[in-house]
């Protein structure tokens, strides 16, 4: 999913490619935060430029869904995995996650994680995020929750963080 700013520039997520090594028999990298450009004149190609490299430990790994920007700029968004890797099979269970702008253009953003999933009571495998009432972010996870429902690994959660 992509997300439209005012200047028509669209941002969204690769879960791979990147920088660092997420798991055996995978591609290079842990996903990326991109964003598109539009060409100054119609049928030129679009400018793509890399905001972030995941790097597949505590900031989290495969961004996915779609991302929001606050007030001043910033993006929010989530990661399936990654962030701790002492739940979730060892694979880490997910995080919420924000990403500032460095203010030089071409520089990359900085991300700073918000929420680590612990795949327990809190569920695991975010699936994005909304702004909601007093500038909250409202989400749901994929898994968590009560344990005994859907196959022993729960139904899922909706959470909020605050930003």
């Amino acid at each position: 999913m992509l997300t439209l700013d005012s200047k028509h520039n669209l941002y969204g997520s690769t879960i791979s490619d990147g920088a660092g090594t997420c798991f055996p028999g995978t591609g290079p990298g842990c996903g990326t935060i991109f964003k598109l450009s539009p060409p100054l004149q119609r049928g030129d190609r679009w400018t793509e430029t890399i905001l972030y490299k995941f790097l597949g430990g505590d900031d989290g790994i495969e961004p996915t869904d779609r991302l929001v920007f606050d007030k001043r700029g910033n993006l929010y968004g989530t990661t399936e995995i990654g962030g701790t890797f002492s739940g979730c099979n060892g694979a880490g269970c997910g995080t919420v996650f924000m990403l500032t702008s460095p203010g030089q253009p071409g520089s990359s953003w900085i991300e700073s994680v918000r929420y680590r999933f612990s795949g327990g009571n809190d569920g695991f495998v975010p699936r994005g995020v909304i702004f909601g009432g007093g500038g909250l972010l409202y989400g749901t996870t994929e898994f968590g929750g009560i344990a005994s429902a859907c196959l022993g690994s729960g139904c899922g959660m909706v959470f909020s963080v605050v930003p």
